[in-house]
């Protein structure tokens, strides 16, 4: 009796989006996702967002079309790479202005640029939802 909510469980476990957990030291792997070709979606996590961008991100890749179409990893965007720059600074990105709100930085083709609000949360006049939909079309497109 106890076998099927197991296996269920496991399963779910099994298929659950986990976010790539990228190191200012490695810098093969950064160099794959900054400026490889593949897609990569990258989730800040010292921006003091209270993880909102990670798990965003990992919400998101648990849509099929979205975690076939682009990577989803997470960097602590100011920790300082072997150069003395960090990621943010040798991808010329700046850092939120308010706290609070997720950096999320999309990475194609060798480009990378933050995402915009609207490319994560659904927005209505003076207010902003993150939302896991909205984020899986940006990826989706993003991949194509």
């Amino acid at each position: 009796m106890l076998r099927k909510p197991l296996l269920a469980a496991l399963c779910a476990l099994t298929n659950a989006a986990s976010l790539t957990s990228l190191r200012t030291t490695d810098a093969e792997l950064l160099k794959e996702a900054f400026f490889g070709g593949e897609c990569w979606l990258i989730a800040c996590t010292d921006v003091h967002d209270k993880k909102t961008g990670a798990n965003l991100l990992e919400k998101a890749l648990d849509d099929a079309k979205a975690s076939t179409s682009c990577r989803g990893a997470s960097l602590q965007c100011g920790k300082r790479l072997p150069s003395g720059k960090t990621p943010l600074q040798r991808l010329g990105i700046e850092p939120p202005k308010q706290k609070g709100h997720p950096l999320l930085i999309l990475c194609v083709n060798g480009e990378a640029r933050p995402l915009n609000m609207d490319e994560y949360a659904r927005v209505k006049e003076q207010s902003a939802t993150p939302d896991a939909r909205v984020l899986a079309k940006t990826l989706v497109q993003a991949g194509l």
